[in-house]
């Protein structure tokens, strides 16, 4: 099952010198989506690869999903320090025929306030193999993320990456994209110290009555397996020191597709990316 839908995941933040090996591996195709057009062979050529900016610090974001009550959030915030509390809204897009989460990529727009944000997820190679903890890439360039989608569903580069400098919504609407999902969160953050290390703890409640608290830790981007395994051995330490080690929990988005979006789900399950019901 793909690491987003797990319940532990490391997500490489900003890490755009990771992607050339990323476009590297992409050698496969979305025949699950309904389109025999689609190919990502295009990618790994070494003209597209060196036309991406140079990397800038990344940081890795390892990460747990737990449910939680209001016993458990009292175990939880014991002792802990209050980041904030926000609104946040996600909107997933898509072609009509789920031709991008298809091949397990996610491609959101995040609204906090005033702020929006572009987000592309794609999985990463490399990693924790053999754990529960898998490697996805967040890709934030409107550029990037235009040459990637457009490379994907057309086989080719095409003016959409020239759109996507001004208006990246424009850009993707034009290669036949849609919003597919919206999800409002109210997110309350907390850090807590645990075993010396600083833990994340986001508490969200979601617009369509899931609520599920996420537990990370931040590692620097040049962490090797063994820094990326302790991190995750650490968070297990911390849900089985709350007596969380019983209440896994799966990500909002699943949780929506499985519940809120039949058709949506059923493409998915038909290619793998989600087990069948």
């Amino acid at each position: 099952m793909p690491a987003l839908f797990r319940t532990s995941t490391i997500h490489i933040v900003d890490a755009r010198k990771h992607f050339a090996f990323l476009v590297g591996q992409a050698h496969r195709s979305a025949k699950c989506a309904g389109d025999e057009r689609i190919s990502l062979c295009r990618l790994s050529s070494p003209a597209f690869a060196n036309r991406l900016p140079e990397p800038r610090l990344a940081m890795i974001e390892v990460e747990r999903r737990v449910e939680y009550d209001d016993l458990t959030r009292g175990l939880l915030l014991e002792g802990a320090q209050l980041i904030g509390n926000e609104r946040v809204e996600d909107v997933y897009f898509d072609t009509e025929r789920y031709s991008v989460t298809s091949r397990d990529w996610w491609l959101r727009l995040r609204k906090r306030g005033e702020e929006k944000t572009w987000q592309l997820k794609v999985p990463a190679q490399g990693g924790m193999k053999g754990s529960a903890v898998d490697t996805y890439i967040e890709i934030e360039e409107p550029l990037e993320i235009a040459r990637l989608i457009s490379q994907a569903l057309e086989g080719k580069e095409t003016r959409t990456s020239e759109m996507a400098a001004d208006d990246l919504g424009g850009a993707l609407k034009f290669l036949g994209l849609r919003e597919c999902i919206s999800i409002e969160t109210m997110r309350e953050s907390h850090q807590k110290e645990f075993c010396g290390c600083m833990v994340r703890i986001d508490l969200d409640r979601c617009s369509f009555g899931y609520q599920v608290a996420e537990l990370e830790i931040m590692v620097e981007d040049h962490a090797d397996k063994t820094e990326m395994a302790k991190a995750a051995a650490l968070l297990e330490d911390f849900i089985q020191a709350h007596g969380l080690q019983n209440r896994s929990a799966e990500s909002k988005l699943l949780r929506y597709i499985k519940t809120r979006a039949p058709n949506h789900r059923r493409a998915l399950e038909s290619c793998g990316i989600l087990p069948a019901s």
